[in-house]
């Protein structure tokens, strides 16, 4: 006869195990909302503007939070504002002059007529797989019976 992964006993008095098992499924779910929404954003963004002016947007009355916007002319001579979110160009990329041009469907930008690939795209499929890979460690947990066994035992 097979022994069994876990040990019954041993789970059903053990709330670490109950702790770590709904703490897998948590983050594993927050990084997988995190990153495919990042990876969506980029993937179905269209832009096509030249950066003019940074500057400085703070938090009142503090000053202690601020976010570089940037002044932009979009490919009609509209201007408008700009705000990346956090890591979607590389550092010190955006300066006056830069041309930003970026089809939907796709992660290449075209940067003063240079292709670039998103250049954080590959961080983000690892942790992409990484949280779906938690979701289905706990998927197993769940059949292996660490969270049944602890219900079970708590309510006997």
């Amino acid at each position: 006869m097979r022994r069994p992964f876990f040990d019954p006993e041993e789970l059903s008095s053990n709330p670490f195990a109950f702790v770590a098992a709904i703490g897998l499924i948590f983050w594993s779910g927050v990084v997988v909302l995190i990153c495919a929404s990042r990876i969506a954003t980029v993937f179905f963004s269209a832009e096509d503007f030249v950066v003019r002016t940074p500057y400085q947007v703070c938090e009142q009355p503090l000053n202690n939070r601020c976010e570089t916007h940037y002044s932009i002319v979009r490919a009609g001579g509209e201007t408008g504002d700009f705000v990346p979110f956090g890591y979607q160009f590389k550092p010190g990329l955006l300066v006056e002059g830069t041309h930003i041009d970026k089809s939907a469907a796709s992660f290449a930008y075209v940067i003063d007529d240079r292709p670039e690939q998103w250049p954080y795209l590959g961080a983000h499929v690892l942790a992409l797989a990484g949280g779906v890979g938690g979701v289905l460690a706990w998927l197993f947990f769940v059949r292996m019976g660490i969270l049944p066994l602890w219900f079970r035992a708590k309510n006997e």
